[in-house]
């Protein structure tokens, strides 16, 4: 064998190797975006991941998000418990995404994401109105209450002009990865992830990589954003704003939400980006 056919030989096998690991990965959770210098992939979430991503949003989301700064979470061992039940059973749904370091194999950021679907059933009972019965915590509920009073403010599907959107429910980047743009990353693979879904392409999974039935279909993306950050990102990406809410006009124990949070925050955005 020649050098020419040598090196032919192992351009071949390293070619064979790069796809049999992307094959590994994508059973492990398809993948939807790579960072730049390809260490970070961003992923559908699975049970590998679970427990870590978990743990990111009760250490970084709930500690330092301003609605569940305002309802006293961060402080609350108890109300971060209950509301990681809200969390698990987003979760389940299958669409929630994640970023990995894979040179590390960490979690790095998480976008845990849940479809809502128009019913018109008087008796239906919502995943927060389940949650407001069953929390003991004063906190927990005092969020819940937050989340219902923001769900009222605008009627999501009349806005997207469809019976079923995704919502981007909760995203947080860990510390050690901040700058990286992986909260737009995150949004970026969440919008595509919802679009495949609206065109019929089930990439619904199960956190054990069972598939999930595709309907409904969503035909928007909805998140709730709280920060001046999140907020720059969403009109970054092209989102419409479906509603304002100032800090100031929502009270918890006689004080408006501005007193108890950063006085930079003035207010929260519902937006929604229709496919």
């Amino acid at each position: 064998m020649n050098n020419r056919e040598y090196l032919k030989t192992v351009h071949l096998s390293l070619l064979s190797l790069r796809k049999r690991t992307h094959n590994l990965r994508e059973m492990e959770g398809k993948i939807w975006e790579t960072s730049d210098n390809g260490d970070i992939e961003i992923i559908s979430l699975t049970e590998k991941y679970l427990n870590e991503s978990l743990e990111l949003l009760q250490n970084v989301f709930f500690t330092e998000e301003f609605t569940a700064t305002a309802c006293g979470v961060p402080n609350d061992p108890e109300a971060k418990k209950e509301w990681g039940e809200i969390c698990l059973a987003v979760a389940n749904e299958g669409v929630s995404v994640v970023a990995i370091d894979r040179k590390k194999d960490k979690v790095a950021a998480v976008a845990f994401n849940k479809l809502y679907q128009k019913i018109n059933s008087k008796n239906s009972i919502s995943l927060y109105d389940k949650c407001l019965k069953s929390f003991k915590n004063q906190s927990a509920k005092d969020l819940i209450m937050c989340c219902k009073q923001m769900d009222n403010t605008t009627d999501l599907f009349d806005k997207c002009g469809c019976n079923c959107y995704l919502e981007l429910m909760f995203l947080a980047t860990s510390p050690n990865y901040k700058g990286q743009r992986l909260a737009t990353k995150l949004t970026n693979a969440t919008i595509e992830l919802t679009r495949q879904l609206h065109q019929g392409n089930n990439v619904k999974k199960s956190l054990n990589g069972t598939m999930l039935h595709n309907e409904p279909r969503p035909g928007a993306v909805v998140a709730v954003f709280t920060s001046n950050i999140s907020q720059k990102l969403a009109e970054k990406l092209g989102f419409e704003t479906a509603a304002c809410i100032f800090y100031k006009d929502m009270m918890r124990n006689g004080k408006s939400y501005y007193e108890l949070i950063d006085k930079k925050q003035e207010k929260i955005l519902i937006v929604f980006k229709k496919l």
